[in-house]
């Protein structure tokens, strides 16, 4: 089978996007070899791939100066080029030619955030989302929810059809089902000053994450250990780190920048990782902390339930009270630390790069 995708985020983005790609392909490439790969990005980047029966499609001639345009309105020509038998659209679009590709279409869609909670974003990217989802989900032939909450959602807010939208959950990366060793971890621990005793989070630094109320959870006098934050700089970082500043906060630290394999030690250095975020498409660092065996806090609402079963503890995300009892519970009772990583362990298996690859072809193959 002759496989295309849309790849600029595989190559060019690091966080929940990018990191979504790069896990469906490599356990595509991994589960599935004997296909022919085809990833179609507006510029390359460096050696990422070097895997057989893997081709990187790149703009030319006129479209090579104008990539954003090839990006729309050219690929679906270059994609009947190259006789694909499946485009897959990975990041909740698809090129506005894909009619002429000859090739039959999916896409995933992540979430529709956008149109749940509009005020976290600015009016002229909710209405690009927006027609780019809508585009999307018409011309595909087969559409993917990252969970049942974004199908739900795909129906309540584009009136899609139900038959036409499948739940496949995403595969965690390979780098989190290794247990990291003991020098690995003190490594890690040295190289990023980790204190020894920590509670985790991890992600993007956004309001919608609601880092604030984890911050005044570590503040209670029963907490009050450190909050380590790992995630990429941003405007709302700045604006926490002064709030922390101006409310003397000393137990409160960022780590910016730190590389992805760095990252199983991390987790399972944590004495819990905490992700109370208001609302996601599927939430995958829950899933990664749970492969490292940490115990795991996240919030009652949106798509967690799907992603951490019964192997986690839930809480009211708006009550920082509620959030400062579970740490509590989970750094003084043994026996339900002990219990919630053993369910982890079985939770982790729906979300195995096997698993996901299986469901995906199977997807492939029928239509």
């Amino acid at each position: 089978m002759r496989i295309g995708f849309d790849a600029k985020r595989i190559f060019f983005n690091h966080s929940g996007l990018g990191n979504y790609g790069r896990n469906i392909f490599s356990a595509l490439c991994n589960s599935c070899p004997d296909n022919d790969y085809f990833l179609f990005t507006p510029h390359e980047n460096g050696n990422l791939f070097s895997i057989e029966h893997t081709r990187i499609i790149t703009p030319q001639g006129f479209y090579a100066f104008f990539s954003s345009l090839w990006k729309y309105r050219h690929i679906g020509h270059d994609a009947r080029k190259y006789n694909l038998d499946i485009y897959h659209g990975l990041s909740n679009e698809l090129p506005r030619d894909i009619d002429i590709s000859g090739a039959k279409r999916v896409v995933t869609i992540h979430d529709t955030i956008f149109m749940r909670y509009p005020q976290w974003y600015k009016w002229h990217d909710r209405m690009i989302y927006k027609q780019k989802t809508a585009f999307a989900c018409k011309k595909a032939d087969v559409i993917i929810a990252a969970s049942q909450q974004t199908k739900e959602d795909l129906i309540r807010f584009f009136h899609i059809k139900e038959e036409k939208i499948q739940v496949i959950y995403q595969p965690c990366n390979a780098i989190f089902s290794s247990k990291p060793t003991e020098k690995q971890k003190q490594e890690v621990k040295e190289k990023l000053n980790l204190p020894d005793l920590f509670i985790l989070m991890v992600g993007n630094i956004e309001k919608r994450k609601n880092i604030i109320n984890v911050i005044n959870a570590v503040q209670y006098q029963d907490v009050n250990i450190p909050l380590v934050i790992v995630g990429k700089e941003s405007g709302y970082a700045l604006e926490l780190k002064k709030q922390i500043a101006q409310r003397n906060i000393k137990n409160v630290r960022f780590c910016h920048d730190v590389p992805s394999s760095d990252l199983p030690a991390v987790y399972a250095l944590a004495n819990m990782f905490i992700y109370p975020s208001f609302f996601e498409g599927f939430g995958i660092p829950i899933i990664e902390a749970l492969s490292c065996e940490a115990p795991v806090i996240t919030s009652n609402t949106s798509c967690f339930k799907e992603t951490g079963g019964n192997a986690v503890l839930y809480v009211d995300p708006n009550s920082d009270e509620e959030i400062a009892q579970a740490i509590y519970v989970i750094l003084n009772d043994s026996e339900l630390r002990a219990n919630l990583i053993q369910k982890g362990r079985k939770q982790i298996k729906k979300f195995s790069p096997d698993v996901i690859a299986e469901k995906i072809m199977d997807l492939y193959r029928r239509i």
